[in-house]
């Protein structure tokens, strides 16, 4: 066969190098869209089977939500990120992404100033109307305790006016007559409930203005009386009312009095003070300016308007001196205890893997365009701000980054090296490129499959590429130096040069294929994996170096034929003749080089040379036997704006944070919320698991249906909680009402060693902690998130390497 190939090579060189020529350009279309087939992101295509993937497919379709979306955290130092200078900076840099063309698929931004624009708007919309409905209570109090006293006396005093003959016990009646009529008129619109109340008093203050009638000392004096009978049928009438009443009633009793009533517009004016006071106390707000201007937004609290408001105020404030406090929950999660260290998280609508229909990867723009806005503000502004640009996205653009750059180093260091190691073998200028002439269309061909297997496979992982380029770097410069040494060797005999690619086609040839074969069976049995990041390596490694040792084959010995031994200029022409003539010399006086040496001693001191090759083997056997495998490619990456974020925020915030991991409770048989109310023994089994995961010193945080913000809330008390927290509960539980879900941050960052390995324990102990749990005898407990996977995938891969 190969006797056929070296005829073929030799009868049509020039066809061989036109055919290589014109597949180089086919593939050039497919080899300058390589870096849309490229992944960043070790997690993606692994096998729908892990229980991690299980895990994310039971939140995505039952909690309508999605942990692959990209995130984007920009972490901000500062000696104080809650001051003024901070504000700035973090509003307009909400201002500007919001405003940006170059961000796309922006889902949204979060900062605490967001939080504190939906914290003061809520405080906004719940308040206000209360405001208004405590007046109306406090009016309704007033005119019950003191309006209507103050009317008998009026009318008493009127009565007497102009009947001045009549007796004491007469004008009582006369006014009660009069007075009742006054007050069936008033409350003619009023509600049951408070026509009730209006009445008991009433009757109550007559049966005691009429008792008092007997006292010389109040009986001329009108307002004594009235005072007389307050003081004594007040305080009994609150205390028989319900006890929603009764607070607002006594209060009520405590800040008016009857003389007041004498001018409506105090009354007024002291029912909306006292109502401020009320709620600013009760709500813990001294700022009476911000309850003015709320209460002057209502009755009518249009969210547009309410928003407007809100906005203003953190626009014109800072977090110190905002009217409502952003609760700690919320405020621990994005600004550290020592306020050194603030966090602002933009959200997409895909993830960092998301590529275009034409190749691109937006997020990875958009990471780019991020960076590009703090610079601008920072200039601008001129402001000792601290900034980093992490997350997934951000990760995988530096991953780019830096295999780039790694590239940069690696492709020239290797050339040179190459260069000068083949021009001191073939004492030439020229031939060293041949080879690498030969590496570069195997490259770019090879490139060209990358495409192919990454559009019609699956994405392919950015280190192939780099191990793709050292690869055949390798075994194509090898192969070509098998071919060109054995070419020269023979033209030194004296051989013609069709005779000399003739023997070395032949015989260097079989060794290629040889050693070649042995390399492609390696890598193409790792197509057999079903993990997509070690099927398409083994599929292009193994196919790139088929091209290769094609290339090698037909390529370099057709051009061989082409130029002859021009190949080895300046050693041509007398040159050539005097080397040849010299090395034959050499050779017939015995004179050997070193591989001729070396060759000798190994055979004549063979166990010397075992035992030595042994005893060098072992610290390498030693690091093999106890090295553990790691999946840390953040870890790996070095010191970049990203991997620097992580660090800065782990110590404040948990490195995890980046990418948290999900404890999915998937139940069969019991319901978890059944509608209204919530399956106590359910959650006490939750809080149970919540307790063993919290308890693990590699969690930094954990949040669930009984701790929606990371505290234990009186669960068993939730229709008495406050609104936010029953929706925050309710949205860690499934909408099939038999699924939850604990979100778990780690101390260290996703990938890192640390976490990873956690993963067998942490779902060991909730295997664990689930058995003495007889309500969850039924429920399937599922850890998935970044970690999880990597962890899934560690083991998948180990046991898929077993076979092949």
């Amino acid at each position: 066969m190969l006797d056929r190939l070296a005829n073929t090579i030799i009868k049509h060189s020039k066809a061989i190098v036109a055919i290589w020529i014109i597949v180089l350009l086919v593939s050039i279309p497919a080899l300058l869209q390589v870096n849309s087939v490229v992944n960043y992101q070790i997690t993606e295509g692994a096998s729908v089977d892990y229980e991690s993937l299980q895990a994310e497919d039971i939140i995505e379709r039952s909690f309508n939500t999605s942990v692959a979306n990209g995130t984007v955290i920009v972490v901000l130092q500062s000696e104080n990120v809650t001051d003024a200078v901070m504000h700035d900076f973090v509003t307009e840099l909400e201002e500007r992404i919001r405003a940006s063309s170059d961000i796309t698929y922006l889902e949204n931004v979060t900062s605490i100033y967001t939080v504190s624009d939906q914290v003061i708007a809520a405080y906004v919309k719940q308040v206000g109307p209360s405001m208004y409905e405590a007046e109306e209570q406090v009016n309704t109090s007033a005119f019950l305790l003191y309006g209507i006293p103050y009317i008998y006396v009026q009318n008493w005093e009127y009565i007497h006016a102009t009947h001045p003959s009549l007796t004491v016990a007469q004008t009582d009646a006369a006014t009660f007559s009069a007075a009742s009529t006054y007050l069936a008129q008033f409350l003619s619109a009023a509600d049951d409930s408070t026509e009730a109340m209006a009445y008991g008093y009433y009757y109550g203050f007559t049966d005691i203005w009429n008792a008092s009638a007997a006292s010389p000392a109040l009986s001329g004096d009108p307002m004594a009386r009235a005072n007389h009978t307050i003081g004594t049928v007040a305080p009994v009438f609150i205390s028989q009312l319900p006890s929603e009443y009764q607070t607002i009633m006594n209060a009520t009793l405590g800040a008016f009095n009857l003389a007041m009533f004498s001018n409506p517009a105090e009354v007024q004016g002291t029912v909306h003070s006292f109502v401020m006071s009320m709620v600013g106390r009760v709500a813990g707000i001294a700022n009476t300016t911000f309850l003015q201007e709320v209460y002057d937004l209502g009755p009518a609290y249009d969210d547009a308007a309410v928003g407007r408001y809100a906005q203003s105020v953190v626009s014109n404030g800072t977090l110190a001196s905002y009217p409502v406090l952003v609760p700690s929950t919320y405020l621990s999660g994005l600004v550290a205890s020592n306020n050194h260290t603030m966090l602002f998280m933009i959200t997409f609508s895909v993830d960092a893997s998301y590529t275009t229909d034409d190749g691109d990867k937006p997020l990875m723009d958009d990471v780019a365009a991020i960076r590009d806005i703090i610079s601008d503000i920072k200039s601008e502004k001129g402001v000792s701000i601290t900034s980093y640009v992490t997350g997934d996205a951000a990760i995988a653009a530096d991953m780019e980054s830096r295999s780039k750059s790694d590239l940069a180093i690696i492709e020239p260091l290797t050339i040179i090296i190459i260069v000068v190691l083949m021009g001191l073998l073939f004492r030439s200028v020229i031939a060293q490129f041949l080879p690498l002439g030969a590496v570069a269309v195997a490259l770019g061909i090879s490139e060209a499959v990358v495409f192919l297997i990454g559009s019609l496979v699956s994405d392919v992982m950015y280190f192939v590429l780099t191990l793709l380029i050292v690869v055949l770097l390798g075994v194509g410069t090898d192969y070509s130096i098998f071919l060109m040494t054995r070419y020269k060797e023979e033209r030194i005999k004296g051989a013609t040069k069709e005779d000399a690619v003739h023997t070395a086609v032949c015989w260097a040839g079989e060794s290629i294929i040889t050693s070649g074969a042995t390399v492609i069976i390696a890598f193409l049995a790792m197509s057999t994996a079903t993990y997509s990041m070690v099927q398409t390596m083994g599929l292009i490694l193994g196919l790139s170096i088929v091209v290769a040792l094609l290339v090698s084959l037909t390529l370099v010995p057709s051009l061989l034929v082409l130029f002859g031994n021009h190949i080895f200029w300046p050693n041509t022409g007398n040159r050539w003749k005097t080397y040849c003539e010299k090395y034959n010399k050499k050779k017939a006086a015995g004179k050997r080089g070193y591989f001729h040496n070396a060759a000798s001693f190994a055979v004549k001191h063979a166990g010397v040379v075992m035992v030595a090759a042994i005893v060098i083997s072992i610290p390498a056997l030693y690091v093999y036997a106890t090295a553990t495998t790691s999946f840390d490619f953040i870890g790996s990456m070095g010191s970049t704006e990203s991997t620097d974020g992580l660090n800065a925020m782990s110590d404040d915030f948990g490195a995890g944070q980046i990418s948290p991991t999900y404890i999915v409770l998937d139940s069969s048989d019991a319901f978890i919320y059944n509608g209204t109310a919530l399956n106590m023994e359910y959650m006490d089994a939750i809080e149970n698991l919540t307790a063993t995961v919290a308890s693990d010193q590699d969690v930094r945080s954990i949040s669930s249906p009984t701790r929606p913000y990371g505290e234990i809330v009186d669960y068993h008390n939730f229709s008495g909680l406050p609104t936010d927290v029953q929706e925050k509960i309710l949205s860690m539980i499934g909408t099939d009402n038999r699924t939850a879900l604990m979100t778990v941050t780690l101390t260290e960052e996703p990938m890192s060693t640390t976490s990873v390995d956690l993963i067998p324990n942490l779902r060991a102990e909730l295997n664990n902690a689930a058995g003495r749990e007889p309500i969850l005898s039924g429920t399937d407990i599922l850890v998935g998130g970044e970690s999880a996977v990597v962890y899934d995938i560690s083991v998948d891969m180990d046991h898929q390497f077993t076979y092949i």
